[in-house]
């Protein structure tokens, strides 16, 4: 089964990693990418989890999309309150703020809990794993199995010609398990959270995720798609919302986004076929419905033992 995860990362953010200056208008993320994006996950007859940034709360634009996903069966989850990529540098508390920030603005918006995480640049350590934890989240979705963040790393930096302080996974992750496993707190062993690592391919260790998909072409994601349905087991496949945006041809993030090298129609197509494909598979009701039906379903997590 498949679980849709959409990361909801403004082009202000993709503008600031690559050295570009922020112009682009910040509500087309959710006046228009989102909804088109929404509307094909619907179409193939699926729900998704959308990571928010917090900060964008204050957008009304922001607001009402978080507001039309929840009421169409749609989840909303925590992406931290500023979605800073050097979240390893931060102290205890300063991480605590950021997520629960973000938790707050949110759950108020849509006023329900919010239960679901994924940190910046798929970085996760047990100070995170902790706060998130004793404020009863059901699960995280940051680890991305492999080496392959780590070269994600060193080829952004290279497209912006600078120094990026950014994490982009740990080196412990090429040993993450593929699967789906419960993580006990050390600080009380009566909490736990399932930790929902991105799909990767079986061995290999390659991302599945759309950002990849546009760097590697459809036959890819077909290769991919088919292998990680043999295996039958519950996989995340990570859409991102500038994926459906209609940004310019030859704006300054065209060359540095695997999305962008496309046409807003290609990508429509492109976006489609992959749906079309994974409902052969089986999709999720939403992770946090899956998750909270069967909480002792998973093994327990050796890697954060």
């Amino acid at each position: 089964m498949f679980h849709l995860h959409c990361d909801v990362d403004n082009v202000s953010l993709y503008e600031r990693e690559h050295g570009v200056a922020q112009s682009f208008d910040p509500h087309r993320i959710y006046d228009q990418a989102l909804p088109m994006l929404l509307d094909l996950i619907e179409t193939a007859g699926a729900r998704a989890t959308f990571f928010v940034v917090g900060q964008d709360a204050a957008l009304d634009s922001c607001r009402r999309f978080c507001l039309l996903a929840r009421s169409r069966g749609h989840e909303i989850g925590n992406h931290t309150f500023t979605h800073r990529g050097d979240l390893y540098r931060l102290s205890f508390a300063d991480k605590e703020r950021e997520i629960a920030a973000c938790d707050e603005a949110l759950s108020n918006l849509l006023g329900e809990p919010i239960r679901a995480f994924r940190a910046p640049g798929y970085y996760l350590d047990r100070d995170v794993l902790e706060i998130l934890m004793a404020r009863g989240y059901l699960y995280d979705s940051s680890v991305l199995p492999g080496v392959v963040n780590q070269l994600m790393g060193v080829v952004i930096r290279w497209q912006s010609g600078r120094a990026i302080d950014k994490a982009f996974g740990r080196r412990r992750y090429a040993l993450a398990s593929q699967a789906i496993t419960r993580i006990t707190s050390r600080k009380n062993p009566s909490r736990t959270i399932l930790e929902l690592p991105i799909a990767t391919l079986p061995v290999a260790r390659l991302p599945v995720h759309t950002t990849f998909v546009f760097l590697l072409g459809m036959g890819y994601f077909r290769f991919a798609a088919a292998l990680l349905a043999r295996f039958r087991r519950d996989a995340v496949f990570l859409f991102h919302a500038i994926d459906a945006l209609d940004y310019p041809a030859h704006g300054d993030l065209s060359r540095k986004v695997p999305a962008l090298r496309y046409s807003l129609e290609q990508r429509r197509r492109m976006l489609g076929e992959m749906l079309r494909t994974l409902r052969t598979a089986g999709f999720t009701a939403t992770s946090t419905r899956l998750v909270a039906e069967a909480p002792s379903r998973w093994p327990d997590s050796r890697l954060w033992a």
